[in-house]
């Protein structure tokens, strides 16, 4: 077992869970994309980043797939972390402005019109697809692309 502090509260959990298992566990609710309890966590879409804070500083975690450690501090509802969120929901207005789910987010955070180029997308690139098409041996489809030019294609 380890024992961390959880936006303020000593929690206790078992070593190998992720900080958003155990968040879950105990009732904080932090918003994922990528995430899928079929599929080993990535971290790729970032929404649920948190704070940690290791002792010497603070930074930002991915709460899906970071493992939580006797001694850590993490806060997942902060100035910081809205803001950080807040601008990761942006660029992914910019990107699939007709997406339900993204809006959604977008209300919740109070995120309206992106400051970006608006595309017509509907794929977040959170990489769902890429990854089962991976686990079942299909490998029909990949990320193609860096930065602004990525985008999920075939091989």
């Amino acid at each position: 077992m380890v024992t961390f502090t959880l936006d303020g509260r000593e929690v206790q959990a078992e070593e190998g869970l992720t900080i958003l298992q155990v968040a879950e566990a105990n009732n904080i609710h932090i918003p994922t994309l990528c995430n899928h309890k079929a599929l080993e966590p990535a971290g790729l879409c970032r929404i649920c980043s948190v704070e940690l804070f290791d002792g010497r500083r603070t930074r930002f975690v991915t709460a899906c797939n970071y493992p939580v450690w006797t001694g850590m501090e993490v806060k997942t509802d902060t100035e910081e972390v809205t803001r950080h969120r807040k601008m990761i929901i942006e660029l992914l207005l910019a990107r699939c402005p007709n997406n339900d789910f993204v809006k959604k987010l977008g209300e919740q955070y109070g995120v309206e019109a992106p400051r970006f180029q608006l595309e017509d997308d509907d794929c977040i690139l959170c990489g769902l697809c890429v990854r089962m098409c991976e686990r079942i041996g299909a490998r029909a489809i990949d990320f193609s692309g860096r930065g602004t030019e990525m985008e999920v294609a075939t091989p």
